[in-house]
Parts: C-alpha cells; structure tokens; sequence
C-alpha cells in the first residue's frame, strides 16, 4: 500500500508466499531476494526495507506476541525482539550474513509446533488420544504421554497413548539451500500427507495411519 504501484505485480505475488518460506529466520532473505530478481533500484530496495523494518516493530507490539515473553528467559518473543532491532540498525550485507549463520545452525524446517500440544485443554484433561495440527506446517509425529494402562479379558497391559500428529500444508515451501546461504537460492518444493484414524477394530486393531510424500 505504502508504495503503491512502484513495486512489479510479479514482485509482490512473491512477497504473499513468505509464509511458505523456510527457515522463518529466513524471512527477511525472501524479500530480498524478491527485490533482487525484479531489479529494483536501490532507493526502492531501501524503501521497501524501512516498511519491513516498520511492520516488524508493529508485530513485536502485539498483544498476542508479547503474550509470548517469559520473564527471566531469553525466549521466542527476546529473540523477536532483537531479530527485528538488529533488522533496522543493519545493512542489507550484515543481514545476509547473520541468517546464513543461523541457517548453518540448523538444518531444520522452522520451530516444532509439537510443545503447543502440551498446552491444549484435551490433552490436559486426557480427553483426546490426538492433538492435530495443521495449514502452513510442516508434516510431523510426536507421541506426548501415556493417558492410561488397561488390561484386556486375557490379561495383557495396553495402553492408551496420545500422540501429536502435524498434517502439514498443501502450499508449496521456499526452503533455504543450506550450501551457501546468503546467496539466497530458495528450493521449491510440494508435501502431500494423507492422516487415517480408526474406530474400534476397523483396521485389525490399529488406530492410526499417516502418509507423507514430497515432490519437485
């Protein structure tokens, strides 16, 4: 909105997939990496980072983000913080750098979702066997606890487990390559995942099945 019609239609479609891109450290990198394929000027390049810079200060002031701070640890919203501080005291080449450290930190696909089943009232109260995520995530399995042991007609110990289970997403992802970061390369790539639960002894006994395939 703030530049109007001074940024390329191809430009700005690439901009609404940067929920699609991975690592999330990445975030800033994407955009870059936007304005570079499009050939903007410098003075628009530097435009277009002061409104990032602006939105991150906005999204930092939320409530829902600010919920996120723990007192006396270096948390989520700390790291926040200082990401988006840094962001506006950087140059574009310092950026580059620090997130191509960070991606060489890691070769994981963004934060697990998996401690926020923890917090899900049906998990708490050991009313739901699953905890299922999903939309812009990635495909994922965890099992969280153990509600209970039961013992059949014959005597043997069972258990009712409770698992969390991330369906993923049907977007197609923008992944960082991990050889040379900065140089800002993003892989496209497509996850489709199939979840199937059961009820009573619908599938021999079993109570569920998840199957993940990932094209290019």
């Amino acid at each position: 909105k703030q530049m109007g019609d001074e940024l390329p239609p191809g430009l700005l479609a690439g901009i609404k997939e940067l929920t699609n891109v991975r690592p999330l450290s990445a975030s800033w990198l994407w955009v870059s990496s936007q304005a570079q394929a499009f050939d903007l000027s410098q003075e628009k390049t530097d435009k277009l980072k002061e409104i990032w810079d602006q939105v991150g200060q906005e999204f930092i002031k939320l409530d829902a983000v600010r919920e996120r701070d723990m007192k006396f640890r270096f948390d989520y919203y700390n790291a926040l913080f200082w990401a988006f501080k840094f962001s506006k005291w950087a140059s574009f080449e310092r950026i580059n750098r620090f997130t191509g450290w960070l991606r060489r930190l890691s070769t994981g696909n963004g934060l697990s979702m998996a401690r926020r089943a923890l917090k899900e009232k049906t998990f708490i109260d050991a009313s739901a066997s699953y905890i299922v995520y999903g939309h812009t995530h990635h495909h994922e399995i965890m099992p969280l606890d153990i509600i209970a042991e039961n013992r059949d007609e014959d005597d043997d110990c069972t258990h009712d487990n409770q698992f969390y289970i991330n369906a993923g997403t049907w977007h197609t992802y923008y992944d960082l390559a991990l050889n040379k970061p900065t140089s800002k390369r993003f892989v496209p790539y497509q996850t489709m995942s199939y979840l199937i639960f059961y009820r009573d002894n619908q599938n021999r006994g079993q109570r569920f099945e998840s199957w993940k395939g990932t094209y290019s």
